[in-house]
């Protein structure tokens, strides 16, 4: 006969601090410690529970020395907003930039310690404790104050099936997905070709770097320009210097972030966000009647044209700037506002199936969150 449970006695309050502690082990010389695969930033993937991608230590030769064992889940401390925090399968090292959470075998299962991470309520928290203008950080001293609901060791077991059924779906989804990309990066490849060749245009016959004054760093309603081509959003945190210098940005206008360019922070600014305003870092260009706004931004938004800029960059190697300059003189092709508005219509919908699919996969990390909190 079925046991029936109430809430109360199914689930039950807990603190990170009780479900994980940080590991600190460290290695000094990790070949002849045995371990041969590390893990960077860059093998980090945005909401993906697992690991799928790793470094060979015998190869790349990093300076890790940051241990982290079969089991663990490893968190990027950068820019907590990137949703980063995968489960390891193996042992190796990793970046400082990671913090290991070894899970309380006492407290919870270690396979569903990723998915409490990986909850909205988790990641808004470990925002929160960020601090850091150019690339906010956060620690385990600040993150092991979330307090969560999760349910009593003796059902995780049974909690874990129906969550790894989900997972199925999402592995289907994710195919989908990378079917869709890899459709748009043909279209743009054969349809919006790069240019090397002499003759063709420059983006600067098109665009012109807007500076309309604006205000200063105390009062300026700030944008700030996401990776990889995921838009432009006002900035939450509006203190600044009353010394820095702003510029109104009007909608219609391509922006770009000089210090994110190589990471696609590349956006046009909508109606919504018309007359807020960023520094010189973020320069916005008035674009020609000759060529549609949108276009550029999907020419532009690829990685194939965005590291062809790593060697022009300027700067330190962890504050290298695209200038507008570099930008303005980079080719490319031009065809007619016919021409760019089929292909813009056709990017767009291959774009409509990509969110769909984007959708699904948040619909069913809502389901799993479902599952495990039972709300």
């Amino acid at each position: 006969m079925a046991t029936d449970y109430s809430a109360s006695e199914v689930f039950y309050d807990e603190t990170l601090a009780n479900l994980c502690m940080e590991r600190k082990e460290s290695s000094k010389n990790p070949i002849d410690d045995g371990f041969t695969r590390y893990i960077g930033l860059e093998h980090l993937q945005t909401d993906s529970v697992s690991i799928s991608k790793w470094g060979s230590y015998f190869d790349d030769k990093p300076s890790f020395t940051r241990v982290f064992r079969k089991g663990d889940v490893l968190l990027c401390k950068r820019r907590p907003y990137l949703r980063k925090a995968s489960q390891v399968n193996f042992d190796g090292v990793c970046s400082g930039d990671v913090i290991v959470l070894m899970a309380n075998e006492n407290k919870i299962i270690p396979e569903l310690l990723p998915h409490v991470v990986h909850t909205p309520d988790f990641w808004n928290f470990a925002v929160k404790t960020s601090s850091g203008s150019l690339s906010p950080r956060t620690k385990f001293a600040l993150l092991k104050d979330f307090s969560i609901k999760i349910p009593h060791k003796d059902r995780q077991e049974e909690l874990l099936v129906a969550i790894k059924q989900s997972m199925k779906i999402d592995n289907l989804v994710e195919t989908s997905l990378e079917s869709i990309n890899q459709l748009l990066r043909v279209y743009k490849k054969v349809e919006m070709p790069l240019m090397h060749a002499e003759g063709s245009y420059k983006i600067g016959d098109f665009l012109r770097e807007s500076r309309i004054d604006g205000s200063n760093g105390k009062l300026a309603k700030k944008l700030t320009v996401k990776l990889y081509g995921n838009g432009i959003i006002s900035k939450e945190d509006n203190t600044g210097s009353e010394n820095t210098k702003y510029f109104k940005r009007k909608a219609g206008q391509f922006i770009y972030s000089k210090l994110d360019f190589l990471n696609g922070a590349f956006a046009v600014v909508p109606e919504s966000l018309d007359g807020y305003e960023s520094t010189l870092d973020l320069p916005a260009f008035d674009v020609s009647d000759d060529l549609y706004v949108g276009w550029l931004f999907h020419y532009v938004n690829r990685p194939e044209f965005y590291e062809e800029f790593t060697h022009s960059a300027k700067g330190g190697r962890k504050a290298k700037r695209i200038s507008p300059k570099d930008f303005l003189s980079t080719k490319i092709p031009y065809f007619s506002k016919q021409k760019q508005k089929a292909q813009l219509d056709i990017i767009e919908a291959i774009n409509l199936q990509k969110h769909l699919l984007i959708e699904k996969l948040a619909s069913m990390r809502k389901v799993r969150q479902k599952i495990i909190f039972g709300k």
